[in-house]
């Protein structure tokens, strides 16, 4: 089944997607049942997909589906991004991270580290304000 009804998927994309789900969700289970996977980094690992599928969506509601080849991002930027994203579970917030990631895949360096430290630092309520007032200004 298609989660995604702005992008459908054909039949046999449907099948393989319905087929890799299968196998990850076997593995996380073994992973678990072994202590190799803690059920806090099943969490966090959640948590980064829906912001990065969240982000994947806004480049192409935007129209950015593809990336410059030759670009060189900062492996810190990321490795900092996920690792605070990775934390959050509430959808308005990840929302507004994946805001974050896509702007920064789009246009590399208009997030700082800093902004990532105090967006991690915002409770949900501030950082949709923050949003607000960023879509007026912007």
């Amino acid at each position: 089944m298609n989660t995604n009804p702005k992008f459908p998927l054909n039949e046999e994309e449907e099948q393989r997607k319905q087929a890799l789900i299968k196998n990850l969700e076997e593995e996380i289970r073994t992973l678990l049942d072994n202590g190799r996977l803690s059920y806090r980094e099943l969490n966090q690992m959640k948590n980064y997909l829906e912001v990065a599928e969240k982000a994947d969506e806004f480049h192409k509601e935007c129209g950015y589906d593809k990336v410059e080849p030759n670009t060189q991002y900062d492996i810190d930027w990321f490795i900092r991004f996920f690792d605070a994203a990775s934390n959050v579970s509430n959808e308005d917030l990840q929302k507004i991270w994946a805001k974050m990631l896509a702007g920064e895949t789009i246009c590399k360096g208009c997030f700082s580290l800093r902004a990532i430290e105090t967006l991690y630092n915002m409770s949900p309520d501030e950082a949709c304000l923050f949003s607000k007032i960023a879509d007026i200004i912007i």
